[in-house]
């Protein structure tokens, strides 16, 4: 029989392959001691945690909220009031003398006022040329039976509370305070005297207005020893103009 022909062609076959197996045992044993048997189970396994940056979440442009107009205005307007104005009057004063005639005269004004204080300050300039008819002036006439004549200066200074009225563009104004009186022409004099008031007055457009000044003033002229009267009450009505 030939065999030994096929036993060389298997053992050619053979050899090869159990090379192979050999290899790769080792490979099979480790497998197998982590395999788990019957029953068991897979031991956990730690994953590696990959630490991923934070996302950069950008803030939302908030866009500046405008202040209601109302609001602005009454600040504007508070401004306003806390700040010291000017305020410009022209008026005819008539003056109700107790010993002489009545009389009107020209005048001119300026205020400074607060109305946050509620103060106004106030001096004013009035004067016209009159005749005098009471006794104690007879003796400064030129020549006898001439009416004696003066120029009549009156500068009041006042210091005036201003006071709030249900009318609307309205205030009151109450106060006083010195005059200086000056006379010349026939009888030359400087005195002081004084007086106290009240003043209603309204804003009609934007920064006109008009007024009305009611009061009582104490004045005098002095000439050789004799105190010529200028007492008495007065009415004035004025227009103003408010910066």
């Amino acid at each position: 029989m030939r065999l030994f022909p096929l036993s060389r062609n298997l053992a050619g076959v053979a050899l090869p392959l159990l090379s192979v197996m050999m290899a790769s045992l080792p490979i099979a044993l480790n497998c197998a001691a982590d395999a788990p048997g019957p029953g068991m189970v897979y031991p956990k396994t730690q994953r590696r945690v990959v630490q991923r940056p934070a996302p950069v979440v950008s803030e939302p442009m908030v866009a500046p909220v405008a202040e209601p107009r109302a609001v602005r205005e009454s600040m504007v307007t508070q401004e306003e009031e806390e700040c010291w104005g000017v305020r410009l009057a022209a008026g005819v004063p008539v003056w109700f003398f107790d010993k002489e005639s009545n009389l009107p005269g020209a005048g001119a004004y300026v205020d400074f006022y607060s109305n946050a204080q509620h103060i106004n300050l106030r001096v004013g300039v009035e004067g016209r040329h009159m005749f005098l008819g009471q006794d104690e002036a007879a003796s400064a006439s030129e020549f006898e039976g001439k009416t004696p004549r003066i120029t009549y200066i009156r500068i009041p200074f006042s210091v005036e509370y201003i006071l709030a009225t249900d009318m609307k563009n309205t205030q009151l104004f109450i106060g006083g305070g010195p005059d200086i009186v000056r006379t010349a022409n026939d009888i030359t004099s400087t005195s002081v005297g004084g007086h106290l008031s009240a003043r209603l007055l309204y804003t009609f457009y934007e920064n006109w207005g008009v007024a009305v000044e009611g009061g009582y003033m104490w004045g005098e002229a002095r000439r050789s020893g004799k105190d010529v009267n200028l007492d008495g009450a007065y009415v004035t009505p004025t227009l103003n103009y408010t910066f």
